[in-house]
């Protein structure tokens, strides 16, 4: 039987840099891109401080690698979102019911306060995509939000790197703490997915609805 830790721990020394290098790369576009709503941004962080954990990676550049990624992200959606103009999430028709939920959901708390709301959005899987959107059409500065962007990514990063670490320096917990995490990640791309395209096939049957009618009356 072999030692999952071990045979862990040596995968983990050949493959961390590039572990940590996808790692912000998903990190960036989940809070640059629209496609960052499907991409699990907390899985990953959790998986890089689980092999922070087993001593194959750098906690301090880990930290400095994800933060910079994912406040960049979001600053980068804030700076062309201002310069541009444009809906928040901009979607085809079969798309826009959820989005505006979505949408209008987090408007509400940045019409309370911009600053507490640039802070809480970057803390949940999702809102990490639009708030940098909403924060740009608000009246909020860039300054104010950079700020208060890097102070959530550093909390955020923090938090699960701690957690992940914590798994990860256990030797018996840690390669099946990694599995659950990818598997994680399959699964939330998985459901996301299915679940857009459900409502994809819902909405285009509601919009084909009346043309149908029209048609088998005539």
């Amino acid at each position: 039987m072999p030692d999952f830790g071990i045979l862990l721990a040596c995968l983990a020394g050949v493959c961390g840099p590039y572990l940590l290098g996808a790692a912000g790369i998903i990190l960036l576009a989940e809070s640059a891109l629209l496609v960052g709503l499907v991409l699990p941004g907390t899985s990953t962080v959790l998986i890089v401080g689980s092999v922070v954990g087993l001593g194959r990676v750098d906690p301090v550049l880990a930290a400095v690698v994800m933060v910079t990624a994912s406040s960049g992200g979001a600053q980068t959606a804030f700076l062309l979102r201002r310069r541009h103009g444009g809906s928040p999430v901009q979607t085809c028709e079969p798309r826009a019911a959820a989005s505006s939920r979505l949408v209008g959901r987090i408007q509400k708390i940045f019409d309370r306060n911009t600053t507490i709301a640039s802070v809480a959005s970057h803390l949940m899987g999702g809102t990490r995509t639009v708030g940098p959107r909403l924060a740009a059409a608000s009246s909020m500065s860039f300054r104010s939000f950079a700020v208060c962007n890097v102070i959530a990514a550093v909390l955020w990063v923090s938090v699960l790197l701690i957690v992940g670490s914590t798994v990860g320096a256990n030797p018996d917990v840690a390669p099946y703490f990694i599995t659950a995490g990818v598997a994680l990640m399959v699964a939330t791309y998985g459901v996301n997915v299915a679940r857009r395209r459900a409502r994809d096939r819902a909405a285009a049957v509601v919009l084909r609805g009346p043309t149908a009618g029209t048609v088998a009356a005539a």
